[in-house]
């Protein structure tokens, strides 16, 4: 399954992508272009792996973006675990 990235198209951005282009990365995800707002719902909802979000909607959403990121830091400690044993 390809990883499904957001992408904001503002010039602060360019970097992040930029590199996934040069780095032929981009030929690997699933490329989502949307407003802030809603790359930001989408992530919440799950329809979207990683994205940028903005400060204003991670102010509104820091609880339940913050869990989703600790949760996904502990499947991923989980997993390299388990490599391990």
């Amino acid at each position: 399954m390809k990883a499904r990235i957001g992408h904001i198209q503002f010039l602060n951005s360019l970097p992040l992508y930029h590199m996934l282009v040069k780095e032929e990365i981009v030929l690997e995800i699933d490329l989502f272009k949307d407003n802030p707002r809603q790359l930001c719902r989408k992530l919440l909802d799950r329809r979207l792996d990683i994205s940028p979000v903005p400060a204003i909607e991670y102010a509104r959403h820091a609880n339940e973006l913050l869990r989703k990121l600790v949760l996904s830091y502990q499947l991923h400690n989980f997993g390299r675990l388990n490599e391990k044993l």
